[in-house]
């Protein structure tokens, strides 16, 4: 029986990329492999995966290793640049005599674990949900990695080298309970958004684009689906600062976490994407799934996703002007939402399938296994 370990870097999450693990592990078992995820604290993601009698085990890091929210810099980085190798030598035992190969989640995770996966002679796929600077960590997570996994081809470029070629290309996938919602648009309308209360997800974008419609006499609600993220507790505090100085309290709700958006996207007339910066992001899958029109800013894989004026609307990041507009145009415009809406959950239903994805993968972890 073949034994895959998994790591994620952010247990305090419960995103895209965790829930992806969760899947996989869940896939694994089915098919009778054995399966553990390893984390460095507790968390919301443990939780998840106690609920689903998931065996998982927490590898504790050390303090200067427990700063998020891009904090590591100066003496906090020389800190925690000298606690890594006490820590590699913990994850090392941690794996030996219990994992064949390694899933470690995007570059944080690689720093935690992938070297000492490959210390240990286990190795490692790297399943990097969003390629973001510093090139050479990139560069050097390719190393370290036996095979790299990346959402959108536009990702695979970026993490292609002469020595390794490209990476593999396996996108996110919905549930297929989403495929089931029947939309029933509330009234007034209701904008939906997604997404943790950090800078990239642009959530101050979206209030601003609410206020804007607003202020030109449009009678709409917003709802912000969505946790505060480590390390940025002062930005989620920022954003209801923003709320209430933008005359948003009665208009807009901070739902918190959901841990079921259906509901959401069956009652909201439009669902927006305000981010800064996102790979292939779950929630607009969903949204896609569940029938919702799009609005989208043109960043990373959303592209890859969305064809403007196809099957949602593209508009600039940083530009709540942009995502009013659009917002304005498929509130005027029901025919235009429609046919959005019908053409999304159609490429939603046919590109992203999480059958395939699992299949896909066990590829990759049987081609690894093989080569070793």
């Amino acid at each position: 029986m073949s034994r895959v370990a998994f790591f994620d870097a952010y247990p305090h999450a419960y995103a895209g990329a965790q829930r992806s693990t969760h899947e996989l592990a869940q896939g694994l078992r089915r098919r009778g492999w054995e399966v553990e995820v390893l984390l460095p604290e507790d968390g919301v993601f443990a939780e998840r995966l106690a609920s689903d009698h998931i065996p998982h085990r927490v590898v504790p890091t050390p303090p200067a290793l427990r700063r998020y929210g891009h904090t590591t810099t100066g003496l906090s980085a020389l800190k925690a640049t000298a606690a890594l190798p006490g820590y590699w030598r913990r994850m090392r035992r941690a794996l030996r005599g219990r994992a064949d190969l390694l899933h470690v989640n995007d570059q944080r995770g690689m720093v935690l674990a992938g070297v000492a996966a490959r210390a240990a002679g286990i190795p490692v796929v790297w399943h990097v949900h969003g390629v973001r600077p510093p090139g050479a960590l990139n560069a050097a997570g390719r190393l370290v990695a036996s095979r790299t996994v990346a959402l959108t081809d536009a990702d695979a470029g970026r993490l292609t080298t002469r020595t390794r070629g490209a990476p593999d290309v396996v996108a996110n996938a919905p549930d297929d309970a989403f495929f089931a919602v029947e939309r029933c648009p509330t009234a007034p309308p209701t904008l939906l958004t997604v997404g943790r209360l950090s800078p990239v997800k642009g959530i101050d974008v979206f209030l601003r684009a609410v206020a804007q419609l607003r202020a030109e006499g449009r009678d709409v609600a917003g709802v912000v689906v969505g946790s505060e993220q480590r390390g940025y507790a002062d930005h989620a505090a920022e954003l209801h600062r923003l709320r209430d100085a933008l005359g948003l309290g009665d208009a807009v709700t901070f739902a918190g976490y959901l841990e079921d958006t259906r509901d959401a996207l069956a009652g909201s007339a439009v669902y927006v994407q305000p981010a800064r910066w996102e790979g292939v992001p779950l929630a607009v899958l969903e949204a896609m799934a569940a029938g919702a029109p799009v609005v989208a800013t043109d960043v990373g894989g959303v592209r890859d996703v969305i064809t403007s004026g196809l099957n949602g609307l593209l508009v600039p990041p940083e530009d709540p002007a942009a995502v009013a507009a659009a917002v304005a145009r498929l509130l005027d415009d029901p025919d235009l939402a429609a046919r959005l809406a019908v053409e999304g959950r159609r490429l939603a239903r046919e590109r992203y399938s999480r059958h395939g994805r699992e299949e896909h993968m066990l590829r990759i972890y049987r081609d690894v296994l093989a080569s070793r």
